[in-house]
C-alpha cells in the first residue's frame, strides 16, 4: 500500500475506471483515504494537481446535483401514485389474528404458529401488533410503516 501511495493510481482514461459522476466521486474519496491520487493519461486529469483539484471539486458539485435531482424525482412521482391512489410498496399479508393467539396461548411457538399460518413470524409479530396485542410481541423491532 505504501508503494501505491508513492506512485498513485495511474489509468488511461476515466471510463475505465469509473461508472458514473457519484462513483468517480466514490472512487476518489477512497484514493485520498490511501493518500493516493489519480492520473488519466489520455484526458488531462491529475488530481493531485491544483487544476486536478478543482475538477474533483466540479465534479462532486455535479454528482450531488444528480443525486438531489434523482431524489426530487422519485419524490414526486411517489407522490403522484399517492394521488392516483395506486398501493405502493408490498401488499399487507392479513393473517387470522385471533387463531393466532389462540396457537400462542396454547404454547405454540411464535416460529411454528407462523408456519402453520402460511406466514413468517415477522409478520406474525407485525400482525399481532396491529392488532393491539403488543403483550405477545417480545420486543418493539423498528418497523416501516
Amino acid at each position: 500500500m505504501t508503494a501505491l501511495s508513492r506512485l498513485g493510481g495511474v489509468s488511461i482514461r476515466l471510463d475505465r475506471i469509473i461508472r458514473s459522476t457519484s462513483n468517480f466521486v466514490h472512487v476518489l474519496e477512497e484514493l485520498d483515504h490511501f493518500g493516493v491520487g489519480l492520473i488519466c493519461t489520455d484526458q488531462s486529469v491529475d488530481t493531485p494537481t491544483q487544476m486536478g483539484k478543482f475538477l474533483r471539486t466540479i465534479l462532486m458539485v455535479v454528482a450531488e446535483f444528480e443525486r438531489e435531482t434523482a431524489r426530487d424525482r422519485t419524490l414526486d412521482r411517489l407522490a403522484k401514485a399517492r394521488a392516483d391512489g395506486k398501493q405502493l410498496g408490498r401488499p399487507v399479508v392479513e393473517i387470522d389474528t385471533d387463531e393466532a393467539v389462540k396457537l400462542l396461548e396454547e404454547g405454540i411457538s411464535k416460529v411454528k404458529d407462523a408456519e402453520m399460518l402460511g406466514t413468517n413470524p415477522a409478520t406474525l409479530r407485525n400482525r399481532l401488533w396491529d392488532a393491539g396485542r403488543e403483550d405477545l410481541v417480545e420486543s418493539k423491532i423498528r418497523r416501516r410503516n
